[in-house]
């Protein structure tokens, strides 16, 4: 694992180039990450959807396979009022098994065009509030298949009340095909007014582990799947802008005639 200054420059995502432990505790954060930055959004709320912006068709993430390598995922779906409050035009969330360790991740992506919606979202500020104790985050490098290089932030939290279980966070964005560690950048636009975002996506990867079973703290498992998820994420999120652009244009289609 390659650590990375927070002043490195992003990795460019191309979009055209193709690329034992129970979880329910992970599931748990990521819901509570969604809840919780609800409160955030009146910072932001000038990052509204420019005027004529297509939208995720919902379900259209659903695409993104359930399968990879010898991890095999099943849907762990919002209930519709988590969903409406979070805001975001789609999503999908599936918690993934090693079919031969049975080791388990969750795996949550949020797209949308409206910065407000995810910025508010930060591990950093919200699985604390939620009394997981902040134990350590650093910017780290995913290798990809190709070689090239994505930085994520990893950050690691000790259990709260209800779990006996650590979390190690993997988070990252992308925003117009360009990957980003953190919000700094995000920040940066809504500073200098620049909205007009064609779209964002926020990927979270979550891996509960025991700090008495596993001392070490299990870096590479997350890294391993991250750089996994990339490609077929590449190409679900191509396939969701173009079938979100078509229906886009069928709308105005109708309504012109």
């Amino acid at each position: 694992m390659k650590k990375r200054r927070d002043n490195q420059p992003s990795v460019r995502i191309p979009l055209k180039r193709p690329a034992g432990i129970s979880a329910p505790a992970a599931i748990g954060a990521v819901l509570f990450l969604i809840l919780f930055g609800i409160s955030f959004r009146m910072v932001f709320n000038y990052l509204e959807r420019p005027s004529g912006q297509v939208a995720f068709v919902r379900g259209s993430l659903n695409a993104f396979p359930d399968q990879l390598g010898p991890w095999v995922g099943v849907d762990e779906p919002l209930t519709e009022a988590v969903f409406k409050a979070a805001d975001v035009d789609d999503y999908v969330q599936r918690v993934y098994t090693h079919q031969t360790t049975r080791e388990r991740v969750s795996f949550y992506v949020a797209a949308g065009a409206r910065a407000r919606d995810l910025l508010p979202h930060r591990p950093e500020v919200c699985y604390p509030s939620a009394g997981w104790t902040l134990r350590s985050t650093e910017t780290v490098s995913v290798t990809l298949p190709d070689e090239s290089q994505l930085d994520a932030r990893l950050i690691d939290f000790a259990p709260n009340k209800l779990t006996t279980n650590n979390l190690l966070v993997l988070n990252f964005y992308i925003v117009d095909d360009q990957a980003w560690p953190d919000v700094s950048a995000l920040r940066y636009r809504a500073a200098t007014g620049q909205s007009a975002i064609e779209y964002m996506v926020q990927v979270q990867i979550v891996f509960p582990y025991d700090p008495v079973l596993a001392p070490e703290r299990p870096v590479e498992l997350p890294l391993t799947f991250a750089a996994l998820t990339i490609g077929p994420l590449r190409e679900t999120v191509a396939s969701a802008l173009a079938q979100s652009r078509e229906t886009s244009n069928n709308n105005e289609s109708d309504v012109d005639g």
